[in-house]
């Protein structure tokens, strides 16, 4: 069973993705990329991508070639109609979904200025920023709501097959006539 790669969006995805134990995956820079990566080198492997959802307005290979699975906690679970490939979106941001889930836990935010935070998850150097790796293990130690539906959808998402996939992989007649799935 190919329990597939993740291909993380940015530098906190990838963080994020890290702290949780997940050890296969690619950061890549922007949605665009992940989603070129994903129809380049994964058109017959599992692919599970982790993005955030701040495209609002804006089609995307997600939100034109998937369809939902489900959607709980800041998290929303997507399948491609045809690929083996999965979409774990983070909404609407990564930066609200950290501050969603400090506030679950009872933490005291990180950084109160919503800009400054938003700069502190972009930076190219956050893996090197100790403070908040610490304050990102804290969250994902405590196990608040959030990070507990991250993880659902993320081993959701590896483990094969998705039972509300099925109904949509099309089916094709063989030489003997039966129905037999498309792979």
């Amino acid at each position: 069973m190919d329990a597939g790669k993740i291909l993380a969006e940015c530098y906190g995805d990838t963080l994020l993705t890290k702290q949780l134990k997940y050890e296969y995956f690619a950061r890549h820079s922007g949605i665009g990329e992940v989603a070129n990566q994903m129809k380049k080198y994964y058109v017959n492997r599992k692919a599970i991508a982790i993005i955030d959802d701040d495209k609002k307005g804006k089609p995307t290979y997600f939100t034109s070639e998937c369809f939902l699975i489900e959607q709980k906690n800041g998290v929303i679970l997507m399948k491609h109609k045809t690929a083996d490939h999965y979409v774990i979106k983070i909404t609407p941001g990564l930066e609200d979904f950290i501050i969603n889930a400090a506030i679950s836990c009872k933490l005291e935010l990180f950084e109160k200025d919503k800009k400054k935070f938003k700069a502190i998850v972009k930076d190219s150097k956050l893996h090197s920023n100790q403070e908040f790796v610490a304050y990102l293990n804290k969250i994902v130690q405590k196990n608040p709501p959030e990070i507990q539906t991250l993880r659902k959808y993320i081993e959701k998402a590896k483990s094969e097959p998705l039972t509300t996939t099925s109904s949509h992989k099309k089916t094709k007649t063989s030489q003997q006539g039966k129905k037999t799935r498309k792979r």
